[in-house]
């Protein structure tokens, strides 16, 4: 696979990535704790890197179009 470097990053992948943390961020300190998820909490908070991570992988290795540099 070729590596990407900094200067190379899609950006739309990234923007979309910090609008998924801030939305993640909302849901999970609003929601009171037995409301939302029934499982324990304590996981809960790794959803919001590991999402972003995600997301950056599939714009930057997967889908590789960027609406920001056309």
């Amino acid at each position: 696979m070729r590596k990407v470097r900094n200067n190379e990053r899609n950006m739309t992948g990234v923007v979309l990535a910090i609008i998924y943390c801030f939305i993640s961020f909302f849901l999970i300190t609003r929601t009171s704790p037995g409301e939302a998820v029934h499982f324990e909490p304590s996981w809960l908070p790794a959803i919001i890197p590991l999402g972003a991570f995600i997301i950056v992988l599939v714009f930057d290795r997967i889908i590789r179009f960027d609406f920001f540099k056309k």
